[in-house]
């Protein structure tokens, strides 16, 4: 969640179609190649009056998600001596999944994204198998070798994306285009009724 909240305008290039940062939790520079729908879903997500500030990466950086209250999705705060703190991202996806799954146990934890895509990677028989699998996750060398001699080519951590992109298959998936659906509308203004009666469509089928 927080490498969704702390995600800035200069880490993606839509013209090339990645993503480029440096992992929030072990400092590893990543490169990810986006999904056709992901970009679709960011540009949807672009807010109309982004707000400067100093986050992650240094000045002048412009966060791409944002409360609707104008904060981080991830965020605290000390006020009159009391911590506060919001993470509008766990929230979300717990919304959808209750939505999705609304019986318990509300399908699986945010989590498990990251663990399924580097189970599908390590069953693909590419080569350098379990070098990209650590690419894919951003983990920290666990050895001198790792962090100086033994590297795969970013191709191949490519293709295992492109892949994945066919296993999961979510153009398709109808949860997927009321969410396109819905920020598309929240960028011009619109209602949200109409795609509740959408929501309960889906439900129903």
């Amino acid at each position: 969640p927080i490498d969704i909240s702390s995600l800035t305008e200069d880490m993606i290039d839509f013209d090339n179609g990645y993503i480029r940062r440096w992992r929030h939790k072990t400092g590893v520079r990543q490169e990810h190649k986006l999904w056709p729908i992901t970009a679709e879903l960011l540009k949807a997500t672009r807010q109309k009056n982004p707000i400067q500030e100093h986050w992650e990466t240094g000045e002048g950086n412009v966060l791409w998600f944002r409360t609707q209250q104008r904060r981080p999705l991830i965020w605290s705060s000390m006020k009159n001596g009391s911590f506060r703190q919001g993470n509008s991202v766990q929230a979300r996806f717990s919304r959808l999944r209750r939505e999705t799954f609304p019986e318990p146990p509300y399908g699986l934890s945010f989590r498990f994204f990251r663990k399924t895509s580097a189970s599908f990677i390590r069953q693909m028989n590419r080569p350098n198998t379990e070098i990209v699998e650590k690419m894919f996750l951003a983990h920290s060398p666990a050895s001198i070798s790792e962090r100086f001699y033994v590297h795969a080519d970013q191709t191949v951590l490519d293709d295992a994306t492109d892949e994945l992109c066919e296993i999961y298959d979510l153009k398709s998936n109808p949860t997927i285009q009321i969410i396109l659906s819905r920020c598309r509308n929240r960028r011009l203004g619109l209602s949200r009724r109409s795609e509740s009666r959408k929501w309960r469509l889906v439900q129903k089928t």
